[in-house]
C-alpha cells in the first residue's frame, strides 16, 4: 500500500471524489476525535507558552529596577551626594539577591512542569500524524471498494482482476478500521487523563510561587529599611532652571541687564566701547594748545515704523502700543522685531505695523 504509484492513485481518487466521480467514506467518529485532540492540543500548548514566560518575567521586573537603579545612581556620581549614592547602591544589591530566587523558581517549574508536559504534548503530535495516515488509508478502502463496483458492473466472463480488487479493499478495509478504532480509544485516553495533568500543574505552580515570594520577603526588609533614608514625596516639579521670561535669550533682558550693571558699576566693557580718541585729537598743536574738536556728525536716521493695529503685550520683554505709534527699530529678528516706543525697548510683532 506504499510508494509513490500508491500515492499518485490516492491523490487521483481523491480528485475523483471532489468531483463526485468516486465514493468517500465519512467518518464522523473519526473527525470528532481529531477535531477533539485539536482543540486540546492548542490549549495544553498555550498553557506551556505562559508557564515559559513566568520565571523570565520576574528575571525581567526585577533586573528592570537595577537598570533604573543604577542609572538613577550615576547620575549623582562625583556629587557630594554621596550618602544618597550609598543608598542607592544598597537597594541595588538587595534586588540583585532577590532576583536570585528567581533561578530557583525557574528550575522547579522547568523539572517539574515543562519537561514532563512537552513529553505529553509530544503524544497529541504523535496522534495527529497517525490521524494523516488513517486519512491515507481510508482513501485506500475507498478506491478499492470503488474498483471492485466497477468490476462488478461488467458482464461475467469479463470480470477480469474482481478477485484482486477484492482483496486489496479487504486489506485496506482493515488498515482502517483497526487504526480508526485505536485513534478514537487514544483520544478519549488522552482526555481523560487531562486532569491528572491540570492537578499537579496548578500545585507546583502554586507552591514554586509561594517559595520565591517568601524568598522575595527575606529581603523585602531591607528595601523597606532602606527607604527611610530617601524623601518619600511626589516628584517637585519646580522648574530650577531661568524661567523663559526672565531669561537672556530675550534681548530686552540683557539691555535691562547691562543698564542696571552700568549703573552699578559691575559692568565690564569691551576694549572697542571705551576707545580713546584720535590721534589728530590727541596731538597738541605746535603752539602747545589743543586742537579745536571736529565739528559734529549726524548718526544715520534710524528706521521708524508705525503701527496699524493696539497690541497688549503678553509676555515680559514685548512692547505694548496703539494705532498711529510710531517704533524705533532696533533689530530686525524673525516675525519678531526689536523696538523702542516711549524710551522703553521691546519685542513687538512686525505684521503689526508698516514701515513709515
Amino acid at each position: 500500500m506504499s510508494g509513490i504509484g500508491d500515492a499518485i492513485s490516492r491523490k487521483f481518487y481523491q480528485v475523483k471524489t471532489h468531483v463526485g466521480a468516486g465514493q468517500k467514506t465519512v467518518d464522523s467518529d473519526v473527525q470528532y476525535s481529531k477535531t477533539k485532540l485539536g482543540e486540546s492540543h492548542k490549549k495544553f500548548k498555550n498553557v506551556l507558552a505562559v508557564i515559559q514566560k513566568l520565571a523570565p518575567t520576574l528575571h525581567a521586573t526585577n533586573l528592570m529596577q537595577v537598570e533604573v537603579l543604577t542609572t538613577l545612581g550615576d547620575t549623582i556620581k562625583g556629587e557630594q551626594t554621596s550618602d544618597t549614592l550609598s543608598h542607592v547602591e544598597s537597594v541595588i544589591s538587595t534586588f540583585q539577591e532577590i532576583d536570585e530566587g528567581v533561578n530557583e523558581y525557574q528550575n522547579r517549574l522547568e523539572q517539574d512542569i515543562i519537561v514532563p508536559l512537552k513529553t505529553y504534548l509530544d503524544q497529541f503530535k504523535t496522534l495527529e500524524k497517525r490521524f494523516e495516515t488513517c486519512h491515507s488509508r481510508r482513501v485506500d478502502m475507498d478506491r478499492f471498494h470503488d474498483s471492485v463496483l466497477s468490476i462488478s458492473k461488467k458482464p461475467p466472463g469479463k470480470q477480469t482482476g474482481l478477485a484482486e480488487s477484492q482483496n486489496k479493499y479487504n486489506v485496506a478495509r482493515d488498515l482502517y478500521n483497526y487504526l480508526r478504532d485505536e485513534l478514537i480509544a487514544d483520544v478519549d485516553k488522552l482526555s481523560s487523563s487531562a486532569d491528572d495533568v491540570v492537578s499537579p500543574i496548578v500545585g507546583t505552580l502554586l507552591v514554586s510561587y509561594t517559595d520565591y515570594l517568601n524568598h522575595l520577603n527575606n529581603y523585602w526588609g531591607k528595601a523597606s529599611e532602606a527607604a527611610t533614608n530617601f524623601k518619600i514625596q511626589a516628584l517637585d516639579p519646580t522648574p530650577i532652571i531661568t524661567p523663559g521670561e526672565a531669561s537672556m535669550v530675550i534681548d530686552a533682558n540683557v539691555f535691562s541687564k547691562k543698564n542696571n550693571d552700568v549703573a552699578d558699576g559691575s559692568y565690564e566693557p569691551s576694549e572697542f566701547e571705551n576707545s580713546t580718541p584720535s590721534s589728530a585729537a590727541r596731538t597738541s598743536t605746535s603752539s602747545g594748545k589743543r586742537a579745536p574738536p571736529p565739528p559734529p556728525t549726524r548718526g544715520p536716521k534710524k528706521e521708524q515704523v508705525k503701527c496699524e493695529y493696539d497690541y497688549t503685550a503678553q509676555d515680559q520683554g514685548e512692547l505694548s502700543f496703539k494705532e498711529g505709534d510710531l517704533i524705533e527699530v532696533i533689530k530686525k529678528e524673525g516675525d519678531w522685531w526689536l523696538g523702542e516706543l516711549n524710551g522703553q525697548q521691546g519685542y513687538f510683532p512686525y505684521n503689526y505695523t508698516t514701515p513709515v
